[in-house]
């Protein structure tokens, strides 16, 4: 069996089944004149009746936006009329059945985040009581929809973002302070609307916390801006984030400027519709079907991606030497999920899960029966082109005859370029998901 082969299909059928094409026809149901709604483990959340509301209005934001607007539309057919549509995507796409959709950036926002924004806010603001709106949410929304206060420039924006995502920050630190310097993010968008509706989340965090998907636009906040001063202080950054950042955060610190809504509205209902545990378990339920004895162990993780690189190939080697006493039956593939982080140091081409992927190399070295998978499930990882790596003995061997040092390409951050050199790289291009990483081992 070609171990690297199976554990590459066994990722692309856990991202599969992350797909809105697969879920949202799980989530959604019209029954004659009621359109019925249900989380991710199929518990009803909401029913709503035609003659409730006077017109709806449907939105997508994040990666899988387009889609998620699309298959909604599908699901509901002709049976609703929808008054208005627009999607905001990382996508390039011309048209989805006649409604607006935005292109627009990501991970750093420029002039388009501003304008999807300007676009989405002015609709809330024009919807009333009588309305319904139906809000899908994705990841990537963090960057993809923006609008910072006052005085904040779009260029002060991009260097303190840039200097956020290379700092090593986990999602959640990094989404409470982007959610302290928008006028949308933390809740703020729902406080701008007094329409009802309910926001359809696929989830792209670790825990599936609302609060921090895409910054959650529509959902309260627990967190305020002394957590950001501390999330400043730990990273070093009060010095080195532009002046007017630096003033819009110390004056909500001083309570000058009113922090994020700190209850849920009651109007808007916020609902998990799939997630990062769904594709694990699609994952262990395939390993039967091809002869391997598959294991979630954990749907949660997190750390520097060059150490957990290291801790998981610990893991397989006890495994593998027989002095872990678990009823594990060889080969087994290992499945985790998550969202490890990189503090960028150097100036190469990779993101947290080549780097993974490259530090367990140093691991594995020459010894067989351990191979490591790790991808992104949007099918973008970090400053490349690539999702992530796959790897085992046979590509140290490679780097060894092409006198590739690992430590070298970890310092400079460089796992893309040194797995491209040794055939460990994996493409995928864009999934039209988002789920977080899956991270796969197989022990034989």
């Amino acid at each position: 069996m070609n171990y690297k082969k199976t554990l590459l299909e066994l990722a692309k059928f856990g991202i599969d089944a992350v797909k809105p094409e697969n879920f949202i026809s799980r989530c959604i149901k019209v029954v004659n004149n009621t359109i019925f709604f249900f989380d991710w483990k199929g518990n009803e959340a909401l029913k709503v009746k035609g003659d409730e509301f006077k017109s709806l209005h449907l939105f997508a934001v994040g990666k899988a936006s387009v889609g998620m607007f699309s298959e909604t539309l599908n699901v509901l057919g002709d049976r609703f009329h929808i008054s208005d549509g627009v999607v905001v995507t990382n996508e390039v796409v011309s048209d989805v059945k006649g409604y607006q959709v935005i292109t627009s950036s990501h991970p750093i926002p420029d002039e388009r985040s501003l304008f999807a924004a300007g676009e989405v806010l002015k609709r809330f603001q024009n919807m009333d009581e009588d309305d319904f709106f139906i809000f899908l949410l994705s990841g990537g929304g963090s960057a993809l929809l923006e609008l910072p206060m006052e005085p904040i420039t779009l260029e002060d924006l991009k260097v303190a973002t840039k200097l956020f995502l290379e700092s090593g920050m986990d999602i959640f630190e990094l989404n409470t302070l982007r959610k302290h310097l928008s006028k949308v993010k933390g809740g703020r968008l729902a406080k701008s609307t007094k329409a009802r509706g309910i926001v359809l989340v696929l989830s792209d965090v670790i825990g599936d916390n609302l609060e921090f998907i895409s910054s959650g636009l529509l959902y309260c906040d627990s967190t305020s801006y002394s957590d950001v001063k501390g999330i400043l202080e730990k990273y070093s950054l009060w010095k080195r984030i532009p002046e007017n950042v630096e003033m819009v955060f110390k004056k909500g610190i001083l309570g000058e400027i009113e922090d994020t809504p700190k209850v849920e509205n009651e109007r808007i209902k916020n609902v998990i519709v799939s997630n990062n545990g769904f594709a694990l378990r699609k994952i262990e339920e395939r390993c039967k079907d091809v002869g391997i004895y598959g294991r979630i162990i954990t749907s949660t993780l997190r750390g520097e991606a060059r150490e957990v690189g290291k801790v998981l190939v610990a893991m397989a080697e006890g495994i593998l030497s027989g002095i872990y006493s678990g009823n594990i039956k060889k080969p087994a593939c290992l499945i985790f999920g998550g969202e490890t982080t990189v503090t960028v140091s150097g100036n190469g081409f990779g993101g947290r899960n080549q780097e993974l992927v490259l530090s367990a190399l140093g691991e594995i070295r020459d010894k067989k029966g351990i191979t490591v998978l790790s991808v992104g499930s949007d099918g973008i990882d970090g400053k490349s082109d690539a999702a992530g790596g796959v790897v085992d003995w046979e590509n140290y061997i490679a780097a060894v005859d092409k006198k590739l040092n690992i430590v070298d390409f970890l310092k400079n951050n460089d796992s893309n370029t040194f797995l491209k050199k040794v055939g460990g790289e994996i493409v995928l291009g864009k999934t039209g998901t988002n789920v977080c990483d899956i991270i796969l081992i197989l022990i034989n």
